[in-house]
């Protein structure tokens, strides 16, 4: 053997060694981590809130959607034991994209007994300016004549609009007092082990989204006396309070 294979060896091991070491340390991350998943079901006159297909309101009104985006966002998880594990993001959920309507995020392992998280997008992030990902301008939900984001974009046609081609357009949003339209939502855990997260596992929340009491909810909304909303302001927010209304928790489970 010559000197120069007598140097490849060495090398070779330390390269070796090397790469052991950065995937020991990529799994450890990885047995450690746990997920939250949040599922998301739209749904209106008990089917699939989908675009282009016929509904319903309480009121008899034949609706057509067309669009239909949100923001949720801030989702912060409370162990029993009083911590708090904030997730500072936002995800634009859009009917049109159903991989949409699955947000997975990482979190620590542990107890946990209390979910909360937001509709809409804080008052810091609507005044921070163009800013990337799910809050970038060009995805259509930012006002470009007033500083702040659309929280919600419900656009379609109707036989009981008054509005050319029977259109509706819902685009709510407003984050100063006394009309902010974010709305912050919850669901506690049960006192058992439903609620415990182990490392590598998932905490998955399943949320109905029924858009029948955004039409029904506290503040009625008729499509023939309100076929547009395009501003924030008092009705705006009772329109958000109806969204609200609307998500539920049906399960969760770890898996």
């Amino acid at each position: 053997m010559n000197a120069e294979n007598n140097m490849k060896y060495p090398l070779l091991s330390v390269l070796l060694l090397t790469l052991f070491a950065a995937c020991s340390k990529d799994n450890s991350r990885e047995d450690k981590a746990a997920w939250l998943e949040i599922r998301l079901s739209p749904e209106m006159n008990s089917s699939a809130f989908q675009a282009n297909a016929n509904y319903s309101n309480i009121y008899g009104e034949l609706l057509r959607p067309t669009s239909f985006k949100f923001y949720l966002g801030q989702f912060k998880l409370t162990k029993t034991d009083g911590s708090i594990v904030s997730l500072d993001q936002y995800n634009l959920v859009d009917f049109n994209d159903t991989a949409s309507f699955r947000i997975r995020m990482e979190v620590s392992p542990g107890q946990y007994s209390h979910l909360q998280y937001q509709f809409g997008v804080d008052s810091a992030r609507n005044v921070s300016g163009v800013q990337s990902g799910p809050l970038d301008p060009l995805l259509g939900m930012f006002w470009t004549w007033n500083s702040g984001y659309i929280f919600l974009k419900l656009e379609g046609n109707s036989t009981a609009s008054n509005q050319a081609n029977g259109k509706f357009e819902y685009h709510i949003g407003g984050f100063r007092s006394p009309y902010s339209a974010i709305r912050t939502l919850e669901t506690d855990f049960a006192a058992d082990e439903s609620g415990q997260l182990g490392s590598g596992q998932t905490l998955r929340v399943n949320l109905s989204v029924q858009m029948d009491n955004f039409f029904a909810g506290a503040h009625p909304l008729r499509i023939a006396d309100t076929a547009t909303v395009m501003t924030p302001g008092e009705r705006a927010a009772q329109i958000a309070d109806n969204f609200a209304a609307c998500f539920s928790t049906t399960n969760y489970q770890v898996q």
